[in-house]
């Protein structure tokens, strides 16, 4: 670029905050990631002072509801360990998943992020449900999240070859296991059952 458009503002001369929300309308929301929304955001309120219903009220100029919940979840997010801030901007976990994990203590997601998220690939709805589980699992088993994930059926599921969308969907599935362990027993009761009839004639098996 021979020129570069720049824009001077004696100092004094403006509210920081005002410099803050020109800013945000110079940088269309269109060509905002989610991810640039959770840093604005967080800077926004440690960096400028921002109140969250004075946030809200700028929430257009981001893309987003004028909604403090939801500008709560993306702070949140803006706040996790690199580890899964260069995951998001990799476009290894999708952002309305990651949004999940803030219900997570820091040691939980941290272990999260380096025994199964770096090795596993999941849909935004999986990593939701995966969560949930663990966080249910937890409260019934009165064990940790990072106890959990070091249980030998879950660092089996994380061993197994395969993609990491592969690995993703046998670990969940182990997971569902211990989570639903009745249903589960009774779907592999069905499996046993099907394949024993598999071949019989005038039997369809659908």
């Amino acid at each position: 670029m021979k020129d570069l458009a720049v824009w001077f503002v004696r100092e004094g001369r403006m509210d920081p905050k005002e410099l803050f929300a020109i800013a945000l309308v110079l940088n269309q929301a269109t060509e905002l990631s989610d991810l640039d929304r959770s840093v604005a955001i967080m800077k926004a309120r440690d960096g400028f002072g921002f109140s969250w219903e004075e946030l809200e009220e700028m929430a257009p100029l981001l893309g987003l509801a004028p909604s403090r919940k939801v500008m709560e979840e993306y702070d949140a997010v803006g706040r996790m360990d690199a580890r899964i801030l260069a995951a998001l901007d990799a476009g290894k976990i999708p952002f309305q998943g990651a949004r999940a994990l803030a219900a997570l203590r820091p040691e939980a997601r941290d272990r999260l992020a380096r025994e199964v998220l770096a090795r596993c690939e999941f849909s935004a709805s999986e990593l939701r449900e995966l969560v949930e589980w663990l966080q249910d699992l937890s409260r019934r088993e009165r064990e940790t999240i990072p106890a959990l994930l070091a249980r030998p059926e879950l660092m089996t599921a994380l061993g197994a070859s395969g993609s990491p969308r592969e690995k993703g969907m046998s670990f969940i599935g182990t997971l569902r296991a211990l989570r639903f362990p009745l249903v589960s027993a009774w779907e592999d009761r069905f499996q046993e059952v099907k394949r024993s009839l598999e071949g019989s004639e005038g039997i369809l098996l659908s």
